[in-house]
């Protein structure tokens, strides 16, 4: 073979080499890093692998790279193993409690902390809430919110977050109207992907007998990294818990020896059938529960998600198993600036005023829909009233 054809493939190599590793350097490098290595690694990382089309490409890229010398994503698993998703810094380890379980790590309960510019508050549970009683009270609709650090609101202001903001509006609005209140209660947790938002669902959330179990799904937790969670475990040798997690895992021959880049390739053709066990897992916890299941897609505050090409297959599943479905993900469509809805520059958390845009959006799409918003308000909420007090589009 020529000179220039190996020069070609190393090339290659290395490129593909630092957009793998591109995620892990990000929980590697400290928190206090200047503004543009932030800005730099989320944009090579949307234009690299991160920006596959769906997940059957992803699942042959993958495999494509089996063979290939993973030295170096080794070592940064190494590296970041220790802290895997963890955020680095006195206060914030003081926010996380470590778990020797399943869900690897959850929000110590009664903080009132800021770190990296967010002011986390949490409950006696352990939720970024406020308090709520374990049994629901007479006459309200409660609404379980599960999902990561966007449901969570990292960033934002308690009461400015679009979980909190959708409770305040349907109590002023539809409190009366149908004789009951509204309590939308967050157990979003920063990070978490949709194994533990599966688990959250069946072991956290259930315990406060929610009307309706909402699953805010985002890019990270379901497609982007969604199977960081499985891999750490099998890493760290924890018990995966669930029988088909185990099956899978014996299936994808998985082992704790793996580097990153391995276990990338093996989950990666596994996605969509992990995601159809989670959605209808939690469809027959819902029914046994004789509660709705809702799911909104929630999108990050980035250029990629105007068309938001990577949920395709996603959403046709969500459409065969029949999910009633929030498809927020042309929020930020159209927008002048998205700097004026992202947390700071190249951060794709959005800031107060994405939340209200997220709120807006949820509010209108769910009032359009007869069987949307008899899930949010409830069976026989009134029709007349849901177009009537319809809030206003924010900019």
């Amino acid at each position: 073979m020529s000179i220039r054809f190996w020069r070609s493939a190393t090339s290659s190599l290395l490129v593909l080499t630092v957009l793998l590793t591109l995620p892990l350097l990000a929980s590697i490098l400290p928190h206090r890093q200047p503004a543009w290595v932030s800005v730099l690694i989320a944009t090579l990382s949307r234009r690299g692998l991160n920006a596959d089309d769906d997940a059957r490409r992803t699942a042959g890229y993958y495999q494509d790279l089996l063979n290939v010398g993973s030295a170096a994503g080794h070592h940064l698993t190494n590296a970041a193993a220790d802290g895997g998703a963890w955020p680095r810094g006195g206060n914030a380890t003081a926010a996380h409690r470590r778990l020797a379980g399943f869900l690897r790590y959850d929000f110590k309960p009664n903080l009132d902390l800021t770190f990296a510019g967010d002011r986390l508050i949490t409950n006696s549970s352990g939720m970024a809430d406020e308090e709520y009683p374990l049994q629901r009270p007479p006459n309200t609709r409660r609404i379980a919110l599960i999902g990561d650090s966007i449901a969570r609101g990292f960033g934002v202001a308690p009461g400015e977050r679009f979980e909190a903001l959708l409770e305040h509006h349907l109590n002023q609005e539809y409190g009366a109207a149908t004789a009951q209140q509204f309590e939308i209660l967050n157990f979003a947790v920063g990070g978490y992907r949709i194994t533990q938002m599966l688990d959250v669902a069946l072991e956290r959330a259930a315990a406060f007998a929610p009307d309706v179990y909402a699953l805010a799904f985002t890019d990270l937790s379901v497609m982007r990294r969604w199977g960081d969670h499985l891999a750490q475990l099998v890493h760290d040798g924890i018990d995966l818990r669930y029988d088909f997690l185990r099956q899978l895992a014996r299936e994808a021959r998985l082992q704790p020896s793996d580097d990153m880049v391995t276990f990338n390739a093996k989950l990666a053709p596994h996605r969509l059938r992990v995601l159809r066990w989670v959605i209808e897992s939690l469809q027959a916890h819902a029914q046994r529960q004789r509660a709705d299941l809702l799911v909104l897609l929630v999108p990050q505050v980035e250029e990629s998600h105007s068309a938001a090409p990577g949920f395709g297959d996603a959403i046709e599943l969500l459409e065969e198993l029949e999910v009633p479905t929030l498809n927020l993900l042309d929020t930020f469509a159209g927008a002048a600036d998205l700097n004026e809805f992202q947390l700071r520059a190249g951060d794709v958390h959005p800031n107060a005023a994405g939340h209200r845009r997220l709120l807006d959006n949820l509010q209108q799409k769910a009032l359009a829909s007869p069987r949307l918003r008899a899930i949010v308000l409830g069976p026989g909420a009134p029709v007349q009233q849901a177009s009537r007090n319809r809030a206003p589009r924010h900019p």
